[in-house]
């Protein structure tokens, strides 16, 4: 025989059957209760009363409080105390409760198992049932053949779960909404910047409006651009930063190679046969030159000690240097230029 079923008797009185255990044991307790606090009271009142008994059999003349002690010691009668009395009644309902504890937890066992057990087997056969189960099969409803009920519960608890993804889709919904409005202000902002291209009273914002269409593709351009940029920057800061060891050029010893030397020294030349360069430690700077150029020179090519060609054809590549050195500075100053002009016009705008 299977375990006993509670629910029917829970159908039948209104409340579960542990509930009626519990009102019997808590009915005890509280008759239990006020039997020890009628005994406090019964025994606080006889000490005082016995208290006073003593007292009269004093001299009355004499205006002394006495203490229960004295009067314990001079009568030869024990009177207990008031915390006597309440730390005795206190253990008595200790005990008491441990006694009704212990006796009740076997009433509350023998009335589930005796008193309140319906076998299941009886319920399910429908030979136990209450009035109002007339008329249902529990042989069909046992062997589950038909149960419209756990067909109601199966769909209402699947469009429970629908409702709560519905609620959860329409919290997210609402903060993509929000998000959405934010962006969508932060774009109008960004629309009010550029705003002044399409305004018809100047003709050179719209040249330039026109030049940069498509606009997207052009930014997306100069975004890269300067990303490069920013790289090669990087870059060049950690080399410039660091020391060879990591990488870097900090302390990097450069030192001209021979062929640098050699122009540097057929320039000197080129530049005092035409009197550029005074006379003055001509011979010193000579010596100096002509010295690195033999220290360092390994060319086959370039010989140790250069000879100078004739003082014409000197001053022709003399000019020549001279007319490409104007002709870079020309470049520069125009560059310049255009860049100083450009940053005006924009500045105006």
């Amino acid at each position: 025989m299977s375990s006993p079923d509670y629910a029917i008797l829970t159908e039948h009185f209104g409340f579960p059957p542990i509930a009626l255990i519990d009102d019997v044991i808590n009915a005890v307790n509280s008759i239990m209760y006020r039997c020890t606090d009628g005994m406090e009271k019964y025994l606080l009142g006889r000490q005082e009363k016995r208290k006073q008994e003593l007292l009269k059999t004093k001299d009355l003349d004499e205006d002394v409080l006495m203490e229960d002690a004295t009067l314990n010691n001079q009568s030869g009668e024990h009177v207990p105390s008031k915390d006597e009395i309440k730390l005795g009644t206190a253990k008595l309902e200790t005990l008491l409760e441990t006694e009704i504890s212990k006796n009740f937890d076997k009433f509350e066992l023998y009335c589930l198992r005796n008193l309140f057990s319906i076998p299941k087997e009886l319920i399910d056969s429908g030979m136990f049932r209450l009035s109002h189960h007339k008329g249902i099969d529990f042989e069909k409803t046992a062997k589950g053949k038909s149960n419209p009920s756990a067909e109601l519960d199966a769909q209402i608890e699947s469009l429970l779960k629908d409702i709560q993804f519905e609620l959860h889709l329409r919290k997210i919904l609402k903060l993509q909404i929000v998000k959405a409005k934010k962006l969508v202000a932060l774009l109008e902002q960004y629309k009010g910047i550029f705003k002044f291209l399409k305004t018809p009273e100047n003709p050179a914002t719209a040249d330039l409006l026109k030049a940069l269409s498509p606009l997207d593709e052009n930014l997306f351009y100069l975004l890269e651009q300067a990303n490069e940029l920013f790289a090669m920057v990087q870059k060049i800061q950690f080399k410039l930063g660091n020391r060879v060891e990591v990488g870097g050029i900090k302390d990097l010893k450069l030192y001209p190679s021979a062929r640098a030397k050699y122009l540097n020294g057929k320039s000197y030349k080129l530049l005092e046969s035409i009197g550029v360069l005074e006379n003055e430690n001509r011979e010193e700077l000579l010596e100096v030159i002509h010295g690195e150029i033999q220290a360092e020179s390994t060319s086959s090519s370039i010989p140790k000690d250069p000879i100078l060609v004739t003082n014409e054809k000197d001053l022709e590549d003399a000019k020549s240097i001279n007319t490409e050195i104007r002709n870079v500075e020309e470049r520069i100053e125009e560059t310049m230029q255009g860049i100083e002009d450009d940053i005006l016009l924009l500045e105006s705008e």
